[in-house]
């Protein structure tokens, strides 16, 4: 594989007891069928994000094309179903193990990580791409997004009782039809969602050919500015809005002020997609080279007064640390407390990079309202994508616990706990029998009553 987005699907799931103080760690790959075809043959069946087969003929190589072409008119599976990004709970007791791709979705039972099945839906909603990021709503259900070349973008609602049987809510048509742009997360709030169409495209040459373009198989075209659509979740209607171009992976929150009339978004905001590239495994096991600053966000916020007419251009986004040069580190992978998703937070913590570094090493915590970060850092360990859990009866919105999964220098994997007002150690699980990489999306189930 050539990208830290690359890999198959593992899940990862660590049982915390605070009776017996004890960690117990097990693991399993997702049994999509681009895993059990490497399993069986030791050799790719699917193009992944930024890595495409290994072709041993041009006869294979023809023959791919061919099934990526025949994918697209809905006549073979085209694309992967390696579900690798992703990990949802749903209402009914399984889960959802996802990727981009819609073939990539597939029911888990949490307590086993077995795979119960791909995710067959019944609804005739077009599209092979979506998000791995869908948003959860107050009723239990979810709300995403599916892109379909020459249709556009179709926002729809899973059910919390039927998650196979989508309900369409609203098409946007792509701005070029036979480019989408891509979606990776949007923000969403109770009841309104926003998709983000900036200008970095789809190249469909590129991935139906098994090629490269500028960023993986995808084409930035600042010119086009950006375009974030907003639409009503309960009638379905939209109203679009322009800014300047920008870049962001994953969106902190959403949330809406003055009875609703303005809507704010937060964001891991970068100017431009240079982070795609960035994030190829070659340049993050190179040697930290002091002065080359890769792609990096900022902690920005950017406001929407929805009462504006459609088409209106929207102010410039707002600084949430007071001193970015000096204070704000590099960093993504956000969390919020969930009982504050869709509503005003003061607090986000994230994955971020203590110098020298090429990847994430440490835990920051942001507030909003002071405009300060706390940064805890352990020397000699990479740190996945944290996890915010609310204490039980909190009364303010950082009392819990951040859980974040540690690689260290020798290869073996903890579990750290940290205090999340202070980002002070609890504890640290140290796992000496087990080695994980680096990995990101996840959510904190508590234990069953």
């Amino acid at each position: 594989m050539d990208h830290m987005f690359d890999g198959y699907g593992c899940l990862n799931k660590f049982e915390i007891s605070g009776v017996n103080q004890t960690v117990a760690v097990s693991h399993r790959f997702v049994e999509s069928e681009a895993w059990k075809h490497y399993a069986a043959t030791g050799r790719m069946r699917w193009r992944e994000f930024a890595t495409p087969p290994k072709y041993e003929s041009l006869g294979e190589r023809l023959a791919d094309i061919a099934g990526t072409v025949l994918g697209t008119m809905g006549l073979s599976q085209g694309v992967t179903d390696n579900a690798s990004v992703n990990f949802i709970a749903l209402a009914d007791g399984t889960a959802v193990a996802m990727t981009e791709t819609v073939q990539g979705t597939y029911r888990i039972d949490p307590s086993t990580l077995g795979t119960l099945g791909q995710v067959k839906y019944r609804d005739g909603i077009q599209g092979d791409l979506t998000t791995a990021h869908p948003q959860p709503m107050p009723d239990g259900s979810l709300v995403n997004i599916v892109s379909a070349v020459g249709v556009g973008f179709k926002l729809y609602r899973h059910p919390a009782d039927a998650f196979e049987q989508r309900q369409l809510i609203a098409t946007v048509p792509h701005r070029r039809p036979l480019a989408p742009a891509w979606v990776h997360d949007f923000p969403a709030t109770a009841t309104h969602a926003v998709i983000p169409e900036m200008p970095l495209y789809f190249n469909v040459g590129a991935l139906m050919m098994g090629g490269k373009s500028d960023y993986i198989f995808m084409d930035w075209q600042p010119a086009d500015r950006t375009t974030l659509h907003v639409v009503d979740l309960r009638s379905g209607a939209v109203k679009s809005f322009r800014a300047p171009p920008f870049f962001v992976f994953h969106w902190v929150n959403a949330f809406h002020t003055q009875g609703g009339r303005l809507l704010h978004l937060d964001a891991c905001l970068y100017e431009d997609p240079q982070i795609v590239n960035d994030l190829y495994l070659e340049p993050l096991r190179a040697g930290y080279a002091p002065g080359v600053q890769p792609g990096r966000a900022y902690l920005r916020r950017l406001t929407l007064d929805l009462d504006a007419p459609d088409g209106s251009e929207l102010p410039p986004w707002e600084a949430l640390v007071a001193d970015e040069a000096a204070d704000c580190p590099p960093f993504d992978f956000p969390k919020v407390n969930p009982q504050y998703r869709g509503l005003p937070n003061r607090f986000v913590w994230a994955a971020c990079s203590v110098l020298p570094t090429n990847a994430h090493n440490s835990v920051a915590k942001f507030d909003t309202k002071e405009g300060s970060v706390k940064v805890w850092h352990r020397p000699g360990t990479l740190v996945g994508e944290p996890a915010f859990v609310p204490a039980p009866g909190a009364t303010s919105e950082d009392e819990g616990v951040v859980l974040a999964v540690l690689v260290q220098a020798d290869g073996t994997t903890a579990l750290a706990v940290l205090d999340g007002a202070t980002l002070e150690e609890v504890a640290v699980a140290e796992l000496p029998s087990l080695r994980l990489t680096v990995g990101f999306h996840g959510c904190f189930l508590p234990a069953a009553a």
